[in-house]
């Protein structure tokens, strides 16, 4: 029988999976489009987060982003997801 403390350590356990998942993927489409940028959706869904907390870290200052010709959506670089990522 599971305990509610399991449950939990087991979802903890399948969120960290599906992040080390996409960090992967990442990290391997990264290597072959180093200057590729993404929209702020597709950074939450490789971070794992949601897009509000992605704009937060943006104006926060803890991910670079450019912003788009239409000047309302933001762009992101790979790499700037991979270092935060990293912290």
């Amino acid at each position: 029988m599971e305990t509610p403390v399991n449950n939990n350590i087991l979802k903890e356990i399948k969120k960290l999976s599906t992040k080390i998942d996409n960090l992967r993927k990442l990290i391997q489409e990264g290597n072959r489009k180093e200057d590729r940028l993404i929209t702020v959706r597709e950074a939450a869904n490789l971070l794992g987060v949601s897009e509000y907390t992605v704009r937060q870290e943006i104006r926060a200052g803890n991910l670079k982003a450019q912003r788009s010709q239409n000047a309302r959506a933001y762009k992101i670089s790979y790499l700037e997801i991979l270092k935060l990522m990293s912290l």
